[in-house]
């Protein structure tokens, strides 16, 4: 029975990090490409405030 614990608890790991990992890169990845789209963005409102001074 300990055996068999011990497997459930070993695919309940593995699930965890075959979820939290692609979990994890996805966050990281919107929160690089996010900056990088907004960006030109950012500095197109910033040159417009600064011309409208």
């Amino acid at each position: 029975m300990k055996r068999f614990y011990s497997e459930i608890s070993a695919a309940a790991r593995d699930r965890l990090i075959a979820i939290g990992l692609p979990g994890l890169l996805q966050v990281i990845l919107i929160s690089v490409f996010s900056r990088t789209f907004t960006r030109p963005i950012t500095e197109l409102s910033r040159r417009a405030a600064r011309d409208f001074r």
